[in-house]
């Protein structure tokens, strides 16, 4: 009865412990996410950092053609949010469930350990009382088959430790490899996140730019301005803005 007992409270504890990974997990998500946004951040705008003394203008310098890039903060849009919250919580889930099967395997292990050290108990007593009504307490006979209960036991024993270290083992893994695919999704997302910072339109109130240019990713081309040349002793048209009469 205690054995039961303590396999439903360790049964319980592991789905609590679910259900709350279960809640918290959107909200790690997003803290996870966007520490990892700032940290991308911060390696985008090193190149950016004032001059001592400089009283806190920026000497870096845009590159050709785009505006708006350097001072582009990496961020991450609402369905990069939701991608990160749902593989963090995924991950959890698979943390949880391998905690909670490898709980099962040893409340298992309990419980078949005590049947089989009951039975070797039986075993013993059953041999010793056979042995005691035919007179041969003291006789090989007893010995031989008490010797028999013990080994059975003992390869009973020896494989069900087999069998949760197994488990053990299993359970690790599966929380592992969930970690290391969380860390792997995490660390695309903040590529991801620098990759939609540059994809930003770039110069987007230029009224010099090529057409079609102030679309994401696409670099500001600014159109030379017109110049007017006259020829020496041409006379010029009254009001024509500097165009000479042909």
């Amino acid at each position: 009865g205690l054995i039961v007992e303590g396999v439903k409270q360790k049964r319980a504890a592991a789905k609590a412990e679910q259900r709350a990974a279960q809640q918290g997990a959107q909200d790690r998500a997003h803290q996870v996410g966007m520490e990892q946004v700032k940290g991308a951040g911060k390696a985008a705008l090193a190149g950016a950092k004032p001059k001592p003394g400089a009283k806190g203008k920026s000497t870096a310098k845009p590159a050709a053609g785009n505006a708006t890039s350097a001072a582009a903060q990496p961020y991450l849009t609402g369905s990069d949010l939701m991608a990160v919250s749902d593989r963090t919580a995924q991950a959890e889930n698979t943390d949880a469930d391998a905690k909670f099967g490898y709980a099962q395997a040893a409340a298992d292990a309990l419980r078949a350990s005590g049947d089989i050290e009951r039975s070797r108990v039986a075993g013993v007593s059953g041999a010793n009382d056979d042995a005691a009504a035919r007179g041969l307490y003291d006789s090989g006979i007893r010995a031989g088959n008490v010797g028999m209960a013990n080994s059975a036991a003992a390869r009973g024993q020896s494989q069900v430790q087999g069998a949760l270290a197994q488990s053990a083992v299993q359970a690790i893994a599966q929380r592992q490899a969930a970690r290391n695919q969380l860390g792997d999704f995490l660390s695309a997302t903040t590529v991801k996140a620098a990759e939609n910072a540059a994809a930003l339109p770039v110069d987007p109130y230029s009224q010099g730019a090529a057409p079609g240019a102030n679309v994401p990713g696409a670099a500001t081309v600014r159109r030379p301005k017109p110049t007017t040349k006259r020829r020496p002793g041409a006379r010029l048209k009254p009001g024509s803005g500097g165009k000479a009469l042909i």
